[in-house]
């Protein structure tokens, strides 16, 4: 049996997507799927002076978590199981207080 994950929420992440079971005639089958909710951010990074973060800089949380690294024109993607309350990208910091929990791209500037 194959989950299709499309189908769900857009907060939920499967932790396994099929398993295989063998009914006998008849038979009803309940299969429990494991997910985990996730909170997922799309952010364009901009420096102090307006230019985009450097593709291939490293982001953190405000503790020390590896988040994922910068893509072409500041664009990082983040799925996280906690909130973010910042963001750490080398000597750049970002305010939690400026970061929304969601899948559309919202533009931050780095606060030095």
């Amino acid at each position: 049996m194959t989950l299709d994950g499309a189908t769900l929420p857009i907060e939920l992440e499967l932790l396994t997507t099929s398993e295989t079971a063998v009914p006998t005639s008849g038979s009803v089958v309940y299969m429990p799927f494991n997910a985990v909710k996730v909170k997922r951010y799309l952010f364009q990074i901009k420096d102090k002076d307006g230019q985009f973060m450097p593709s291939g800089t490293w982001a953190t949380s405000s503790t020390g978590v590896p988040l994922g690294f910068i893509a072409q024109n500041g664009v990082l993607f983040v799925n996280s199981v906690d909130e973010l309350k910042g963001l750490q990208l080398g000597r750049c910091a970002i305010n939690g207080a400026t970061i929304k929990e969601t899948h559309l791209l919202q533009e931050v500037t780095c606060e030095y």
